[in-house]
């Protein structure tokens, strides 16, 4: 007789130990479960067998793969991406590979570029005050809020719109303007959104001058007018004379990503007790736990 009569047979330990299902398999095998994966993808992570996998799915409280279309996939796959995902993500999500989820993206004219990706990323989740890197996060004395931006130029002009007293308030744009490029729909989000004391609305995008012949740029600039048109808002491009070169210069020769003590002190006191938390959980796969008393 088993010592442990209420263990489920899928989890005994008779038969080949080589074909005893640990509890990290199955762990593994619900984490990638939770993913989006069918069975089939999850178990073989898990290497798990198909028919075991989908029987501990159905012990556990879950139900067979549906069977469901490319199409559908696909459609899943292109909405993900549209809402901030990775491609990477969405691969693993699916089980396909990346290469055929950008032709996915790309088809269904939702491709973006890094930078484009990188702002539509901060407008839809900006980022915490734990952010460190190259890039930037401003705090605004008028909000009382970090705005990110994305370069030394953006900084800057942040720096010069919370200093401007015609400005009441200043964020992260969060609108993606459609554009056409070479026969392809792409879309884009500007740098900032401007609100001023007389009831303006303007929306700003930071460029440098040398870029003004680039014929996205010019792309761009055009739908952007377009847009703020029918919003009833204005469009800027903004260039070193508008920022001032001298301002620049002062805010490139700063770490402005963490120029602030207050913010540099709340980064450093995030990124230990993240390096904490992550030693934990390391240490914690060798930790020897002790046995239960077996059932006489």
């Amino acid at each position: 007789m088993s010592a442990y009569p209420d263990r489920p047979f899928l989890f005994s330990n008779r038969g080949n130990p080589k074909l005893r299902i640990r509890s990290h398999q199955v762990d593994l095998l619900l984490w990638k479960r939770s993913l989006g994966l069918t069975i089939k993808s999850a178990a073989a992570s898990a290497r798990i067998s198909h028919s075991t996998a989908v029987a501990l799915v159905r012990q556990l409280g879950g139900q067979a793969d549906k069977e469901r279309s490319t199409q559908e996939v696909r459609e899943s796959a292109v909405s993900d991406y549209v809402s901030g995902a990775s491609i990477t993500t969405i691969a693993k999500k699916y089980g396909f590979g990346t290469t055929t989820v950008f032709r996915w993206v790309e088809d269904a004219g939702c491709l973006q570029s890094a930078s484009e990706r990188h702002a539509h990323f901060a407008a839809q989740k900006p980022r915490s005050a734990g952010h460190r890197g190259t890039k930037g996060l401003f705090h605004s004395v008028k909000s009382g809020e970090w705005v990110f931006t994305d370069s030394v130029y953006e900084f800057a002009w942040a720096s010069r719109l919370d200093s401007d007293d015609a400005v009441l308030s200043f964020r992260r744009c969060t609108h993606r303007i459609p554009y056409s490029s070479n026969g392809r729909l792409r879309h884009y989000v500007p740098d900032f959104i401007v609100s001023y004391s007389d009831g303006r609305t303007e929306i700003h995008e930071v460029k440098p001058a040398r870029f003004l012949s680039d014929g996205v740029v010019k792309e761009k600039a055009e739908a952007g007018r377009a847009f703020c048109a029918s919003i009833g808002a204005s469009y800027r491009m903004v260039l070193e004379q508008d920022i001032g070169v001298e301002l620049i210069a002062s805010c490139s020769q700063l770490h402005h990503s963490r120029q602030d003590d207050d913010y540099r002190a709340l980064a450093d006191k995030r990124r230990r007790e993240q390096k904490r938390v992550a030693a934990s959980r390391y240490y914690d796969k060798f930790r020897v736990r002790p046995k239960t008393p077996k059932v006489s």
